[in-house]
């Protein structure tokens, strides 16, 4: 992760996501399709997922915005608030995923 003074100038970290886990089902019980995601995004900061076919970027964004369909853990503070998802924060004027 990048240092306070590599971050700009107000190093204000305005989504950080941790331990974040997905188990989802399929034909023979569950899944893992996350395990362990952590990342902190700074304001002004432009965060890119990559990743192969199937190595988990469409899960990442479907657990933080609360539609993953399936079995999640780990902990989302937006603007240093701690929702279970952004889903969660948008009614109380938190977040908006539009």
């Amino acid at each position: 992760m990048p240092s306070q003074e590599e971050r700009g100038p107000s190093g204000k970290v305005v989504l950080s996501v941790g331990g974040l886990s997905l188990s989802k089902p399929d034909r023979h019980g569950w899944r893992t399709a996350l395990d362990g995601v952590a990342f902190d995004l700074a304001e002004g900061e432009i965060l890119g997922i990559g990743g192969l076919l199937g190595s988990g970027r469409t899960e990442i964004l479907e657990t933080i915005f609360g539609s993953s369909g399936g079995r999640a853990n780990g902990e989302i503070r937006l603007d240093a608030s701690r929702w279970k998802s952004v889903r969660r924060a948008t009614p109380a004027g938190s977040a908006s995923p539009w």
